[in-house]
């Protein structure tokens, strides 16, 4: 197959979906297929900032073409020239498009990217996959950032009509096909592939450790209940829920917090913490995922899921995969009836708590707190839920079979 990857973000920058998007690329060229990926420079990788090679072969098979881009880390009036930009630069990539049997792009940046895509792949009579990290505009329409309104319905429309045109429609888990085929999605074209945790796996130092259990510290061994969040700190998260709990939990101290991340509501969470003391609070910002990951490995006890109501019929955070690769029982703030609260239940790997209510989330933490015993072996069974469901090589295989069979198929023709 000639296949071409669509995506604003590539390795070596540093959001998830740069590394995920390489890794597909490396596996579909180390199975004999041409892969061309069609990107920027990276923008968010301050090191690697405008300076990575304009044209590279990455891998076997893959040759990477980038872009030059705005500096519009922080200027959103620039991120939107820098999108403009990005898309008239794939106007005119006809010799790169012209040759392809199959063409993907993502949701991210929101729906503009992959339409244009997918109307190019088209007028080429080339299959289009559309890869969607999220469902827009209901991912934002469900936490209020965004109106229920005439844009939002609009929007709607147009991203279901890519959807609808598209040859596969590949989301990250069976609540996001059904808000996708409720939209008018064909269903025997919507494929559920979820993400996997894309950072380098480095050797795990605590399976050496005879004082460990299972290769992570027993619970409580440090004398309380260590609570991570490890990601964006953004409108998604349900951040509402995790803040008042912490307040509700000040005078505990069994309890502590560790966040590691930045985003749009670090500096509320700041505030939170000064003005409220509590002591039992730490603020990381971004650290290397190396960092991250000894720290849920040697420290945590729970890692917080937590996305705000609604949200998860839309989006699957990423951060799941982290937590359980790196046996880190997770905490799940969603609904009940989602896949992802009956996926951590079912396999002992978590716990699941009511995102509205955030003194359901402190007696949870209370109860750990009180019954540590009740947390015995979910390490374990994270991991094991990783490398049976998630792990990238079990996904990487289904990226090869999904990318042979859209091609082998008449759809999108």
């Amino acid at each position: 197959m000639r296949v071409v990857l669509i995506h604003r973000y590539f390795w070596p920058d540093t959001p998830p979906y740069a590394h995920i998007l390489r890794d597909i690329a490396v596996h579909l060229g180390a199975n004999g297929h041409e892969v061309r990926v069609l990107t920027c420079q990276p923008s968010y990788n301050r090191s690697a900032a405008g300076r990575a090679p304009r044209s590279e072969r990455l891998a076997p098979g893959v040759e990477v073409r980038r872009w030059s881009v705005l500096p519009d880390r922080r200027s959103g009036i620039l991120k939107l020239l820098s999108l403009v930009l990005f898309c008239i630069r794939l106007l005119l990539a006809r010799r790169q498009l012209a040759d392809a049997d199959v063409v993907m792009a993502a949701s991210t940046p929101p729906i503009v990217v992959a339409k244009l895509a997918e109307r190019l792949a088209r007028r080429r009579g080339t299959r289009f996959v559309y890869h969607k990290q999220d469902v827009y505009p209901d991912v934002v329409v469900s936490p209020g950032i965004m109106r229920a309104g005439r844009t939002a319905s609009f929007l709607r429309r147009m991203d279901a009509r890519t959807e609808h045109r598209a040859a596969r429609v590949v989301v990250l888990s069976e609540d996001m096909a059904v808000t996708v085929v409720s939209r008018g999605a064909r269903k025997e074209r919507v494929v559920t592939i979820n993400n996997f945790d894309p950072w380098p796996d480095e050797p795990d130092r605590t399976a050496l450790d005879p004082s460990t259990v299972g290769g992570r510290p027993p619970v409580r061994s440090h004398g309380y209940v260590h609570v991570a969040f490890a990601g964006n700190l953004g409108r998604f998260q349900n951040l509402e829920t995790v803040f008042a709990a912490m307040v509700l939990l000040r005078d505990d101290p069994r309890v502590r917090f560790d966040f590691f991340g930045d985003g749009p509501l670090r500096g509320e969470l700041e505030a939170i913490v000064s003005a409220q003391q509590l002591s039992g609070v730490r603020i990381h910002g971004y650290r290397p995922s190396g960092e991250v990951a000894h720290f849920l490995r040697r420290e945590a006890d729970l890692g917080i899921v937590s996305l705000a109501p609604g949200v998860i019929r839309a989006a699957y955070p990423s951060k799941t995969m982290s937590y359980l690769r790196n046996g880190c029982p997770v905490l799940a703030v969603v609904e009940a009836d989602s896949e992802l609260a009956r996926t951590i239940t079912a396999s002992g790997a978590g716990l699941h708590v009511d995102p509205t209510d955030p003194r359901a989330l402190v007696a949870a933490l209370r109860q750990v707190a009180d019954r540590p015993s009740d947390l015995t072996g979910a390490g374990e069974r994270a991991r094991s839920l990783y490398r049976e469901k998630f792990s990238a090589e079990r996904q990487l295989g289904r990226w090869h079979e999904l990318f042979v069979d859209a091609c082998a198929s008449g759809a999108g023709r």
